[in-house]
């Protein structure tokens, strides 16, 4: 693949409008290298349906590492976009940088930004910004176990009820790789998010990721999230459990 066409497919998914997550999944778009100073992932998702009426669904999500030695820094966008007519079923997305200091090959120190909104589960905007630990618990090529725990101050704005709330939250994840050939990768991450004023006041999420490597830098995927939040916006017809199932292909590069 020639430069100028990376470099096209970068500009373009960078400048895509950052508009449904509620908890990030950082570890799907890790991408861990001790060669490659730079690498980037990028997975489309579009999809066109007519019957009764028209429906158009687009997802985007980009992911961009870089590292030097013991630092590495991770940039994350998302779009999540489904539209009947006048009607958007799903408009959410969210822009996440992390930033990572290693002291040995199990430990460091990990600190992120996030900024996000999501329309159906009125979400105006979210802000987050935390800093923590990450453990490695098992580190093999085929396996390993990672944990991660972080305190996190957030600030929300709610859609159509005005109401703004400034909370400060644990934000713990433990994740599962397994990677028995170089063609298949299987990711789970369960994600804990508790108040830590009233923990009754928490956020659960777990996700997973398939991926079958096509050829070199082309995978495809399946993927499932489940994500429960205890108190949701106070709109009746807000639900406190969402899930979503869904496949696409990936490129790295």
């Amino acid at each position: 693949m020639s430069q100028s066409l990376k470099r096209y497919i970068l500009i373009i998914s960078l400048f895509s409008p950052v508009l449904k997550a509620q908890i990030v999944n950082i570890e799907q778009f890790r991408l861990s290298s001790d060669t490659s100073r730079w690498r980037f992932s990028e997975q489309i998702n579009l999809s066109l349906l007519q019957n009764t009426q028209r429906l158009i669904s687009f997802n985007n999500n980009l992911g961009a590492q870089f590292r030097l030695k013991r630092f590495s820094a991770i940039g994350l966008s998302n779009l999540d976009f489904s539209s009947t007519g006048d009607n958007d079923i799903e408009r959410s997305g969210f822009i996440h940088l992390r930033f990572e200091n290693r002291f040995n090959a199990n430990f460091s120190l990990e600190y992120f930004a996030q900024g996000q909104m999501d329309v159906p589960l009125k979400i105006d905007q979210r802000y987050l910004l935390g800093a923590g630990v990450r453990v490695a618990l098992h580190k093999q090529k085929v396996l390993s176990f990672y944990t991660g725990h972080l305190l996190m101050l957030e600030y929300d704005e709610e859609r159509e009820t005005g109401n703004a709330y400034q909370n400060t939250r644990l934000s713990s994840y433990l994740n599962f790789n397994w990677h028995p050939s170089e063609a298949l990768t299987f990711l789970v991450i369960a994600y804990y998010q508790p108040r830590l004023d009233k923990f009754s006041d928490y956020r659960l999420a777990i996700q997973g990721q398939l991926a079958f490597r096509l050829w070199k830098s082309l995978s495809f995927t399946f993927n499932a999230k489940y994500a429960y939040d205890a108190f949701p916006v106070a709109l009746d017809n807000i639900p406190q459990l969402t899930y979503k199932v869904g496949n696409g292909v990936v490129f790295k590069f």
